[in-house]
């Protein structure tokens, strides 16, 4: 999308920041044509508690969009991965990741299993952004994630 700085925020990101304040010049309705803006987004689970038998899976629905001060409008065409904790060396938790962007309603759906026993936090990323709940500024004070427990 023109006008956004990804590059250069995801560069800052990968340094510096769990998020990145970006700004958009193409933005709908933007006051005087220039908007400040974020993305921010929600995470469902169809179902919190799995059993560990690596045939069981949840649906994971990430909601994403685009929010002004005033306004919350889905985000459409956003790629989205799913991302589990427990999975920083090896491959414990397996997942069927959206096949496709976000879609009109901002949403993409993804689906989570494992046959290891464990507790995993689930996060996830749009256009390779850290997604967030809730921004302060340009700091992400609540990133988006929830808790999968594998019995």
């Amino acid at each position: 999308m023109p006008g956004i700085r990804f590059g250069a925020c995801a560069m800052v990101f990968s340094l510096l920041l769990p998020g990145c304040f970006l700004t958009d010049t193409d933005h709908p309705n933007p006051p005087d044509g220039f908007t400040d803006w974020w993305i921010v987004a929600e995470i469902t689970l169809d179902d919190n508690q799995l059993p560990a038998d690596g045939q069981s899976m949840a649906e994971i629905a990430i909601r994403v969009f685009d929010k002004t001060a005033d306004t919350r409008t889905p985000r459409v065409g956003m790629d989205v991965i799913v991302i589990s904790s427990r999975n920083q060396t090896d491959t414990i938790d397996f997942f069927e990741q959206p096949v496709s962007p976000t879609d009109a309603d901002g949403r993409a759906v993804a689906f989570i299993g494992s046959s290891t026993p464990g507790e995993a936090i689930i996060s996830a990323t749009g256009n390779d952004i850290t997604l967030c709940k809730t921004w302060n500024g340009s700091d992400c004070i609540q990133p988006l994630q929830r808790t999968m427990t594998f019995n």
